[in-house]
């Protein structure tokens, strides 16, 4: 009885693939506009964004952030976490899952990057900017696929955004589509968004939300 024991936990070590080949902690950016506010994580300071900070896996343990700036409004919300990778193809046996679940590796922390738009104390709006980069950050998956295939609503409305108008829109799109090997390279919303903004420019694309239609 001992040994089919001994067997069937060496199984379940064996075939819980994310508890063996899946990191212990992730990597989780926090971004603000402006910059320079307090980090804090589960009440205690840790840093002023931009900031990086590992988090161990955990199945069960939540954290709650906190972004701080005198002169403008808190915010604060919890870790979102999802299936790792890994372990969503470990699907040799339930007892797999169940070793991944106690060992923490059955999630891990995503997004790997939180961008915060802080809103001075007694205003309701947010910078043109920061809309941007929310967007990117909610949706660069779905722009660089909309590239791939030439069209798409999201593109549409990433142009818009900006302040392309529809008649540059053509021109908008041809020079993505171009330089989609290099947008591909970058992982950050923001440093995106910068590059997008630099190959559009160079195109004279004029970004009417972003910078004066006469510069």
């Amino acid at each position: 009885m001992r040994s089919v024991i001994t067997s069937l936990l060496l199984l379940s070590l064996l075939s819980s693939c994310a508890t063996i080949f899946s990191k212990s902690k992730d990597k989780v950016t926090f971004k603000s506009e402006p910059v320079g506010a307090n980090v804090y994580v589960d009440g205690d300071l840790v840093g002023v964004t931009p900031f990086t900070k590992e988090f161990k896996r955990s199945t069960f343990d939540k954290h709650y952030i906190t972004i701080k700036k005198e002169g403008y409004d808190s915010q604060k919300f919890q870790l979102k976490k999802t299936v790792s990778g890994v372990a969503l193809f470990n699907c040799t046996s339930f007892l797999s899952w169940g070793t991944d679940a106690l060992t923490g590796h059955l999630l891990e922390y995503q997004p790997g990057s939180y961008f915060i738009d802080l809103k001075r104390k007694g205003t309701s709006m947010s910078s043109p900017k920061a809309e941007i980069i929310k967007f990117v950050l909610l949706n660069q998956r779905k722009i660089l696929s909309n590239l791939v295939q030439g069209r798409g609503e999201v593109l549409k409305n990433y142009a818009k955004l900006m302040g392309v108008s529809d008649k540059q829109f053509p021109t908008f799109r041809r020079v993505l589509s171009l330089n989609l090997p290099k947008l591909i390279q970058y992982n950050e919303p923001d440093a995106f968004q910068v590059r997008v903004q630099e190959l559009l420019i160079d195109k004279r694309v004029k970004l009417s939300a972003i910078r004066p239609q006469n510069q």
